[in-house]
């Protein structure tokens, strides 16, 4: 009995992620990772989209705690009015999509060095490690270093720029608060999701909530949304100086969309 053939049902999040990682635009033997960057880029989209819902949880999840305690928050805080009050939220909801955005960041980044590195050099592996590059530890340094290394490669070392300007400005950064956020729970410096209790009633007032805030004081919604249009805008500017790529079957300007 012959085994069944399989139709696969393609999601937005794919799609979003295969007008770049079209396997008929590389090489038959880099199927396999064009594959694995497709799908990590889509979860990278997937998460992304799901971060504004747990930020909205964990906000509906504040204040319902807050109206459940109701009389007795109102107690405790008027009867120490010596005292500033803080309802904080544990920010669970929103720091496993935080976690699950920059793992998937970093797990594609590394995917797509590999890549490249397959198409400039198929005997060599390539990931997105840290290395030493003009003095500075840097998240992709040993990706930049590889890329300066091919003496005589078209487009190496626009690339290896490329790379080293993205690390500097934010992937370095992004890097940093995934490996914080793989071995606790929270950022160095990161404000979460409170609002401040009074001791007259209604004891709290809804316009003075404070979303979660990144350590540089931005929103968490904010930071994530300009960190996807970072990733986007890398992929787009590098995989037109790859060789080895049809660029014909790259729409690139879609890439997310």
């Amino acid at each position: 009995m012959q085994p069944p053939v399989q139709i696969v049902f393609v999601g937005s999040h794919l799609m979003k992620a295969q007008h770049v990682f079209n396997a008929n635009a590389f090489p038959d033997e880099t199927s396999n990772l064009v594959g694995a960057c497709s799908s990590r880029l889509a979860l990278l989209f997937l998460h992304m989209e799901n971060l504004p819902r747990a930020i909205n949880q964990d906000r509906s999840a504040l204040l319902g705690g807050l109206d459940r305690l109701g009389a007795d928050l109102g107690k405790s805080v008027a009867n120490r009015p010596d005292l500033t009050f803080v309802a904080r939220s544990d920010g669970l909801a929103y720091i496993a999509e935080m976690h699950s955005c920059l793992n998937a960041l970093k797990s594609y980044l590394d995917l797509y060095a590999k890549l490249i590195g397959k198409l400039i050099k198929p005997e060599e592996t390539w990931a997105f490690n840290k290395g030493n590059v003009e003095g500075n530890k840097l998240a992709g340094g040993k990706f930049v270093n590889n890329l300066r290394n091919c003496s005589g490669v078209e487009f190496a070392d626009q690339l290896a720029s490329l790379t080293l300007e993205q690390s500097l400005s934010w992937i370095s950064t992004a890097v940093t608060y995934r490996d914080q956020l793989s071995h606790r729970s929270n950022l160095d410096h990161m404000n979460h999701m409170q609002l401040q209790l009074y001791c007259e009633p209604p004891h709290f007032r809804l316009e003075e909530l404070e979303e979660p805030k990144m350590p540089n004081g931005e929103s968490v919604a904010s930071y994530f949304k300009g960190l996807l249009e970072e990733v986007v805008k890398y992929t787009q500017c590098s995989i037109v100086l790859v060789p080895n790529v049809k660029l014909d079957l790259v729409n690139s300007d879609q890439l997310g969309k």
